[in-house]
């Protein structure tokens, strides 16, 4: 019985709304996105993949991984795994309509048009 319970709270605990992969430029239809992009890849655990793509990016920095903590509802610290310096972010996660009304969430740091280390917003297909 409380074996069941446990569970239970397991599967049905939430899940966190960064759980996923987010990139730049939502599509907008050109296919640029196929030959060159970045994005971040929030997993469970507090751990993440920021990826590059792109003829000019160097192998060794396609994919790095980070570190991630939820601080409150719309604030997190993250940092680069191989770093050690923290950086809190308050976050915004709004509604996205792309090409051909394809849909997505679009987040943004509080009073900016970027996240972390993108210059720009990053996308999640809804």
């Amino acid at each position: 019985m409380l074996l069941n319970s446990i569970l239970n709270f397991f599967k049905n605990k939430p899940k966190d709304e960064l759980i996923g992969k987010w990139f730049n430029g939502a599509d907008d239809g050109s296919g640029l996105n196929n030959i060159w992009g970045y994005g971040l890849e929030f997993r469970d655990a507090g751990i993440g993949i920021n990826y590059n793509w792109g003829s000019d990016i160097p192998k060794n920095e396609e994919e790095t991984t980070f570190n991630w903590e939820r601080i409150d509802n719309d604030t997190i610290k993250i940092r680069y795994t191989s770093e050690d310096e923290w950086c809190d972010i308050k976050y915004v996660i709004t509604d996205y309509i792309g090409a051909y009304k394809s849909k997505y969430y679009k987040i943004v740091e509080v009073n900016t048009e970027s996240f972390w280390a993108s210059q720009e917003p990053l996308y999640k297909e809804k």
